[in-house]
Formats: C-alpha cells, structure tokens, sequence
C-alpha cells in the first residue's frame, strides 16, 4: 500500500473558500470543486526515469543518475549522486495530503533538481503552489508538467482549475476536452464521466 501517494483528490471546503473568490459565479465554483489532482501511485520498489516523451506504461518508473550538462538557458541542475529521490517526492505528496503545502514546495524542489524531466514532480510542485496561494508559480509548474508529458491528463485538469478562477471559460474547455481523450484512451471511466460532467456545465456556461 502506498497511501496517502494514490489518493486522487487534494481538495476541501476550507482551500476551496481561501482560493475562489466569494462572486464567482456558482456554476465556475461548481467546477473548480473536487477538480485538483495528484500524481498517480507510486510504489517504493519502482524508479523513476522521465523524458518529453510519453511513457507507454504509467507504472514503470525509473530512477536513473544524471551529471550535470551544460544548457543555453537556467534550468535545474542535476546532482551526481541523487539522495532518495523517491522519498522525497513521496513525502512531497505526503504533505499535499497533510495540508502543509509551503513545506512541501522543498521537497519538490530536490526532486526537480536531481530529475529535471520528472514531469509529477512538476505537477505536484504546482499543487503545492496553488495551495499556498501561488497561481502563477502554479501554472508554471502545471504548464512545465504538460510539455514534458503530453498525455499526462492530470495535470490539464489542475490547469482547468486557475482557467476556471480567472473565469477563462473557453481555455478550460479546451484542456477538459484534451483530458477526456487521455482518459479514453486509458479506460479511465470514473475520470471520464467527471470530465464530461464538467464539460456540460461549462459549455452551458458559454452559452448563457
């Protein structure tokens, strides 16, 4: 067993009223609720190895050591000798789970500086971020996540969640529906029905 890592949803009454507006219309209140979301599970006897490239298998995870290369512009830099990244990125989510989403920020950090292309670590840093009332930062990290793993529907939904508070309807629309079709595709049918809910309210939204 891996919990608290595999819970799915980060998200309670308490964030939801800090994080969204009080005259933000119910519809896009609606919506944002029940909508962050983690990484996927991940066991203590897997590693992890990440690339801009979409993984064939979720599950199949690779910790490999990387030197240090030199790059055109600042990027993390990877460390020789990697602590327990895998610790690390579980204690991140950890906290996610706990609530203490300032002190897990660091523990994401580490995580990107050994494994720079480690697109969960991203997603959770953003979940940190969000949380702690950082939405730009957030959408970075969000936006960081997606670039290094395009079919990561995860991280489109936590960015569907800043769409839907600045009140960019059309924006949310389209990374619900980029989503749906990666939860399709997995066979993920709760995840798919919740999205197509979501999808319904919002284009109801448009029209109105």
């Amino acid at each position: 067993m891996c919990y608290p890592i595999c819970k799915p949803y980060i998200y309670n009454n308490h964030t939801h009223s800090k994080l969204v507006n009080s005259t933000h219309k119910i519809a896009i209140g609606t919506l944002i609720t029940a909508l962050l979301i983690t990484t996927s599970c991940v066991s203590q006897n897997n590693i992890i190895n990440e690339s801009p490239t979409p993984s064939v298998n979720k599950t199949d995870v690779v910790i490999e050591t990387q030197t240090a290369t030199p790059t055109s512009e600042p990027s993390p830099t990877p460390t020789a000798k990697p602590p327990d990244v895998l610790f690390k990125y579980s204690s991140g989510i950890q906290m996610l789970e706990a609530g203490q989403y300032k002190e897990a920020i660091p523990q994401f950090d580490m995580v990107i500086r050994v494994l720079p292309k480690f697109a969960q670590a991203y997603n959770g840093r953003g979940l940190a971020h969000f949380y702690n009332d950082e939405i730009d930062l957030a959408l970075e990290d969000f936006n960081t996540a997606i670039e290094l793993k395009p079919d990561m529907a995860d991280a489109y939904m936590n960015r569907v969640a800043i769409s839907l508070m600045k009140e960019q309807i059309p924006e949310a629309v389209k990374d619900m529906e980029k989503a749906l079709t990666i939860y399709e595709r997995e066979g993920n049918i709760d995840k798919e029905e919740e999205v197509r809910k979501m999808l319904s309210i919002s284009e109801k939204n448009i029209n109105n």
